[in-house]
């Protein structure tokens, strides 16, 4: 553990152009520019678990971005195995407790005609509280130390991710995504909710119905189904 980085993915990201191998994990006790999506910054005080891993998966680039899906039920998995938390999955790349994010996902590859890595970044809201967080994230935000009103033993979370990562990862290999759809709409938070979807074309609003093999959300509308590859998704009920 590095005590603090700019970003994990970042130091993961020239690590990788460098050639090092699939597995490589990179964590910090503290980001001074953690990244979520879009580009904004993610806040990664102190407490946290911050923290990086490197694949290389031999699929087309097009199937990158469903390792977040993968991503994302592993880490719901651990939650509750370690520590008995019901958690939710939002979609595309948030994990809930309580209706609050308690974690993110990041996911960001590099192709030139294949793929050549995906460095999957994850940041949970571990051992601090929510008055360590800027005051406009503090109504959407939990932490652990928060729903248990305790501190957890972090190096043992991250172990029990990476277990659940591992496995997870293994039978992506094998089978691609689909072992995971189902086990995703069942942990989901998102579907059967009126959503509203920013992209980068304008905005989506409906009732979440579905997810693809692909991981994009199909929302119906009142002009039709429409399928959303990525977005901001906000829910409305």
């Amino acid at each position: 553990m590095v005590e603090v980085l700019e970003s994990t993915n970042s130091v993961l990201k020239e690590m990788a152009e460098a050639g090092e191998p699939e597995g490589t994990v990179v964590v910090a006790e503290e980001q001074r520019a953690g990244r979520g999506r879009l580009g904004r910054g993610w806040a990664s005080p102190r407490g946290g678990l911050w923290f990086s891993v490197l694949l290389r998966p031999e699929v087309p680039p097009a199937e990158a971005p469903s390792l977040t899906l993968m991503a994302g039920v592993a880490v719901a998995q651990a939650l509750k195995a370690q520590l008995g938390l019901d958690a939710r999955l939002k979609w595309p790349n948030d994990v809930l407790v309580r209706g609050k994010k308690l974690c993110g996902l990041l996911a960001e590859s590099r192709s030139d005609g294949r793929l050549e890595y995906v460095i999957l970044g994850i940041g949970i809201n571990a051992n601090f509280l929510l008055s360590a967080l800027p005051e406009e994230l503090r109504r959407t935000a939990i932490t652990v130390r928060e729903i248990l009103q305790r501190p957890v033993d972090r190096l043992a979370l991250m172990r029990a991710i990476i277990k659940e990562l591992d496995a997870g990862y293994k039978a992506f290999r094998d089978g691609g995504i689909a072992p995971f759809l189902e086990r995703w709409r069942e942990l989901s938070e998102t579907l059967d909710r009126a959503v509203r979807v920013e992209t980068a074309t304008g905005i989506v609003q409906g009732v979440a119905e579905d997810i693809d093999a692909t991981g994009a959300l199909r929302v119906r509308t009142p002009n039709g189904p429409v399928t959303v590859g990525s977005g901001d998704c906000v829910h409305l009920d």
